[in-house]
């Protein structure tokens, strides 16, 4: 089965200390700052893809210096017609 090109990202919140570098760095704008104060007081960034834009590049998790972004890659087959043509 083919992997798609969509992803999701995991913001680790007791890492996360809100420096929105991960929000500048997602070339789909699907970071934010959130409104939650996490134990120690900052603001972590949130994962909003209702749309499925994601495409799991990776660039946040780069980009963050307190490796508090984790990126998958989601395990959706591509649609039927594209796999009909390979087989």
């Amino acid at each position: 089965m083919e992997k798609s090109d969509r992803g999701i990202v995991v913001i680790l919140e007791e890492y996360c200390k809100g420096c929105a570098c991960c929000t500048v760095a997602c070339p789909e704008g699907l970071l934010r700052i959130g409104e939650r104060i996490n134990l120690y007081g900052y603001t972590p960034s949130v994962f909003q893809d209702e749309e499925g834009r994601c495409r799991a590049c990776a660039l946040c998790a780069r980009f963050c210096p307190d490796a508090a972004v984790e990126v998958y890659r989601l395990g959706v087959p591509k649609t039927q017609g594209q796999k009909a043509e390979k087989e």
